[in-house]
């Protein structure tokens, strides 16, 4: 039997260990640098307070058998609770807190009452006009240029580059385009509903304005599959039982474990080094990123690149005694330029059974270029719940706790990228028949879970046919 690794323990490295095992013509090796499974799909364990997500993560359905069968058949049927956009439920409602209020109508800017709406329709139009071409490649261009594309330049400086800049610190001309779908800044909303009713059909138009009202949406827009989320909180109960199902298919894990070197020749990778043991292997799955890829690969000019800083990922969970004031929503940015918050995940909006001993948990996401005093954010972050009216003064928090993650928030910076995008093709050029990359930025402009899951499935569907044939 060949011998497969698998570089990272995420769930698209974990996916393709199921695939390959499945097989049966593989003894399939994992190794995680930690002690635990899952990546960003883990959970805090506060004993009697209950488990806290690292963020709110949901396993979204592409519609394609395989996989959405291996992740529903994870749990007990009676144990996922499933939304859909069929009949106006839409899977996972966003709003945002900006100009000082919660906007609950769409997760995109709405900017029907500025007092320079008039102003902002006509620039709109009149750049709507000048742009009779399609963009090749949004991967290639930078934030802003996109933004000027998408609206014209009024609105993105006024409203979308201050939004920018108020998340990650930097002007868009500095960004990659990626992060304006990374926080929903593809769209912006004009007009009122009965205007977007007869909008929405022109495709020009209706590709670049939110429909008014998200709940009213028609049908026929929206995607029909399902999102799941355990039915017993947490998500963490989706890589328990995806490490069961592989213990079960006899993949052997190395845990607190690295590689610090691959051995390659030919244009073929003959073994490996795990914890300074040498391991021969016939294929290797990376999963962790291209740049460590690039060391363990000995590339020169790997150590030269100079990444921009990711900002520092700070996670704040709370069990509080009433309902966040919000609505179905289940997610809520903050775009407001003084706020700390980054996002709000509300549970209970897409977990009935998330509730505890009567309370109802939150966590607050918010990034940190410098220092962090713990106390301090939660004193800022608990007023600007109370400044927005989605908790009130008497509002009782009987469990607060900050963590830091030990990994930052993608910086999708032009910088960033390029370097990247130089990794990419520097690794290809090795040519390594045995090598496959999968995971975030394996592939230009790959980055959402659902996306980077399907390219897994590919990738690996491809190199089991390759060795059938």
């Amino acid at each position: 039997m060949k011998k497969a690794v698998i570089i990272g323990g995420g769930v698209s490295g974990l996916f393709s260990a199921y695939l390959l095992a499945k097989s049966n013509k593989y003894e399939v090796h994992i190794v995680e640098k930690t002690d635990k499974l899952g990546g960003l799909l883990k959970s805090f364990d506060y004993g009697e307070y209950g488990h806290f997500d690292y963020g709110a993560h949901n396993i979204l359905e592409l519609g394609i058998k395989e996989i959405d069968d291996f992740f529903y058949n994870l749990l007990p049927q009676d144990e996922w609770q499933t939304t859909t956009t069929i009949n106006g439920q839409i899977r996972a409602l966003t709003g945002l807190l900006y100009n000082k209020k919660l906007q609950t109508n769409s997760p995109f800017i709405d900017i029907r009452e500025n007092k320079n709406i008039k102003e902002y329709i006509g620039d709109f139009f009149n750049n709507l006009n000048n742009t009779n071409y399609e963009i090749e490649n949004i991967n290639k261009l930078d934030a802003y240029s996109y933004s000027i594309y998408l609206f014209g330049e009024k609105i993105t400086n006024e409203i979308i580059t201050p939004a920018l800049k108020k998340l990650y610190g930097i002007h868009p001309k500095e960004l990659n385009s990626m992060v304006l779908f990374l926080t929903q800044f593809t769209r912006i909303v004009l007009f009122e509903e009965h205007l977007m009713e007869e909008l929405v059909d022109c495709k020009k138009i209706g590709s670049r304005l939110s429909y008014t009202e998200q709940l009213n949406l028609p049908n026929k827009y929206l995607a029909h599959l399902r999102s799941l989320y355990p039915s017993k909180f947490g998500i963490y109960r989706v890589i328990d039982a995806i490490e069961k199902k592989l213990k079960d298919m006899n993949v052997i894990f190395h845990f607190n474990s690295t590689i610090s070197e691959i051995n390659y020749n030919n244009h073929s990778i003959e073994s490996i080094t795990i914890n300074k043991e040498k391991l021969k292997i016939d294929n290797l799955i990376s999963s962790v990123g291209l740049y460590p890829l690039s060391q363990m690969l000995n590339l020169e000019h790997s150590n030269n690149y100079k990444f921009d800083s990711n900002p520092k990922t700070v996670i704040t969970n709370l069990l509080i005694d009433k309902k966040l004031n919000c609505d179905e929503l289940s997610f809520i940015y903050s775009y407001d330029e003084n706020s700390s918050i980054f996002r709000v995940d509300n549970y209970i909006n897409y977990c009935n059974e998330a509730i505890r001993n009567n309370t109802y948990p939150i966590t607050i996401e918010s990034l940190h270029f410098g220092e962090i005093n713990k106390n301090k954010l939660e004193d800022k972050l608990i007023n600007e719940l109370i400044e927005y009216n989605l908790i009130s003064k008497e509002t009782k928090i009987s469990f607060i706790k900050t963590e830091i993650l030990d990994y930052g928030f993608p910086l999708l910076t032009q910088n960033n990228i390029n370097i990247v995008n130089d990794l990419r093709e520097n690794i290809k050029k090795l040519n390594l028949s045995n090598l496959t990359t999968i995971g975030i930025l394996s592939e230009e402009g790959l980055f959402f879970e659902s996306q980077v899951i399907k390219d897994t499935y590919l990738k690996i569907k491809e190199l089991l046919w390759k060795k059938i044939n």
